[in-house]
């Protein structure tokens, strides 16, 4: 849900990183156009009572394919991947991500990374099948294999909670909750 901000065009890149998500925006016609503009399709307007009926109507569904532009050092986590270090002078740092499953790709991660030098994958089943061995790919190379991930990285309750950058109990970081994850993954050049 969005009320007023800025439409400066400088901002133009950032939309991408949200297309998945659909937004409400609050009496700003000027910005929902913007919105839309910079390519976004699921921008709803309305009043600030009807927010909250939108939002119920809503469930947030996690994608299974999207792009990321950070646009400042801070931005480190998209989704269910989280960059844990930048390529240094690389200038912008990007990420196209698709979790797909096909006979050539079997449950498999595609990460397309420009300026990173190491991420991490956070799994669950609404990503790839946990049960399944899971192949994360990136830039072309086959980085990792995780057999048995839910073996391995768990679908444990406690791990679910605590075994992250920040405790989602402590800091209310709730997309932190996924129950497995594949870390600090070197990324290789693209070819």
């Amino acid at each position: 849900v969005l009320r007023g901000g800025r439409h400066a065009e400088r901002h133009k890149s950032v939309v991408k990183n949200f297309q998945s998500l659909p937004v409400y925006v609050i009496e700003d016609k000027r910005l929902a156009a913007h919105l839309r503009l910079a390519g976004h399709t699921q921008v709803s307007i309305g009043t600030a009572q009807g927010a909250l009926a939108w939002m119920s109507a809503r469930r947030r569904r996690l994608p299974t394919r999207y792009t990321w532009d950070a646009t400042h050092p801070l931005h480190s986590r998209s989704h269910w991947v989280q960059v844990e270090q930048r390529t240094l002078g690389a200038g912008r740092t990007t990420l196209e991500v698709e979790s797909v499953d096909t006979k050539a790709d079997p449950n498999t991660i595609r990460i397309k990374a420009h300026g990173v030098r190491s991420l991490s994958v956070y799994l669950d089943d609404r990503v790839v099948d946990l049960d399944r061995t899971v192949r994360v790919v990136i830039n072309g190379t086959l980085a990792r294999s995780v057999k048995e991930a839910h073996a391995t990285q768990g679908r444990d309750f406690k791990r679910i909670w605590t075994d992250k950058p920040f405790d989602p109990r402590k800091t209310r970081r709730y997309s932190f909750l996924f129950p497995a994850q594949v870390a600090h993954i070197e990324v290789p050049t693209a070819r």
